[in-house]
Parts: structure tokens; sequence; C-alpha cells
């Protein structure tokens, strides 16, 4: 990481699939822990899949592309500036350090702005759905 300048195609190719699967690997957390354990127990999803056919299709991807996908991609992003913020601490960053304090308040902004858009998410999809039935 200290030579960045001095990567080759192939090195360079294999950093962004590594990258790609580490961002799986965050998406895989976020499922399994952010969303039942916190954003489904303060904010629960109401049961609508067998609400949805080929009407309303639309209207749930659209929900779910304008809230969801950002719930998720704020959590993950959470969980690879923890990953970030421990890397600084194994290189030898000062705990207390200013950009240790930024990390951690953009950790908590980040994993707030996943919330409001899972409350987004739920409200959109009661008004819509609930409505319609």
């Amino acid at each position: 990481m200290k030579n960045l300048d001095k990567i080759n195609v192939p090195s360079g190719v294999a950093l962004l699939i590594a990258a790609t699967l580490a961002g799986g690997v965050l998406e895989a957390f976020t499922r399994i822990t952010w969303e039942p354990l916190w954003l489904n127990r303060k904010c629960p999803i109401p049961n609508i899949l067998g609400k949805i056919d080929t009407k309303n299709l639309d209207l749930y991807e659209r929900g779910v592309q304008s809230s969801y996908k950002y719930a998720t991609f704020y959590a993950n992003f959470a969980w690879a500036i923890v990953l970030l913020f421990v890397g600084r601490l194994f290189t030898g960053a000062a705990l207390f350090s200013m950009a240790n304090l930024i990390l951690g308040l953009v950790f908590m902004l980040l994993l707030d702005a996943s919330y409001v858009q899972w409350t987004y998410f739920v409200n959109y999809l009661k008004r819509v759905f609930e409505k319609e039935w």
C-alpha cells in the first residue's frame, strides 16, 4: 500500500476484485446483523410480499431503488469506515487522533442515514401497499 504508484495493471485488477469481494462481505454483514438486529426491530417492515403482483411490482421496485438500496449502502459504507479505523490503529495511528474522531463521527452519521432511509422505505411500503388493499 505504500507503493501504490508502482502497481501494474494485473495488480490493479486484483485489487478491484478484492474490493468487490470485500463489498460483498460488508453487504452480507449488513443483511445478517444490521437489518434484523437493529433496523427491523426499531421500525418493522410490513409483510407485503403477498400483495405484490404484476400490476404493482413497479411500485415495489421504485421503493427499493429510492430508499432500501441507500439504507444498505450507508450501512455498508459505515462498516468500511470501521475497517479503515481498525486498519489505522494497526498501523500505529493514535486512538484519539483528529482523523479517528472524524471517522467515528462519519460512522455514526452513516448508520443514522441508513436508519432514516430504512424508515422511508417502510413508510413507503405502508402507504402504497396498505392503501391499495
